[in-house]
């Protein structure tokens, strides 16, 4: 069962392994990007966005079968917005001189809300094509 867990979630799992370097990494890493504080917030939105489309992908390739709603919304956006939260936290508490920020953490959630509405849309215009063919 834990084989086929990996085999159907490898990219969520791998995006969030990235995810976890990214925010973890120390900044002067990132010197050279010339980050300003505008982009950084772009940034954190956009890799939201991707996150949670990967979550979301893999979530209904998986259960392509009749599934629940709470476990999508608990799997999909619950988890990665909870996340989100917790590596701001983690930052904060370990990981000097970065700091959390509730700025960030909006911008996260609302990359994944952003994700869950381009999915959705995405799988009714897909569907709608399909039945037309």
């Amino acid at each position: 069962m834990t084989n086929t867990f990996f085999k159907s979630y490898w990219k969520s799992i791998l995006f969030t392994l990235l995810l976890f370097y990214l925010s973890f990494a120390k900044p002067a890493s990132f010197k050279d990007i010339n980050l300003m504080n505008l982009t950084d917030k772009w940034a954190h939105y956009l890799v939201y966005v991707a996150y949670g489309m990967v979550i979301i992908f893999d979530f209904i390739k998986r259960n392509t079968l009749q599934y629940k709603k709470t476990h999508f919304v608990l799997y999909c956006i619950i988890f990665p917005i909870v996340l989100g939260g917790l590596i701001e936290i983690v930052q904060e508490m370990f990981f000097k001189p970065r700091s959390a920020e509730w700025i960030d953490w909006l911008c996260d959630i609302l990359g994944i809300l952003s994700a869950w509405l381009l999915m959705n849309f995405a799988v009714k215009h897909i569907k709608s094509v399909a039945k037309l063919l």
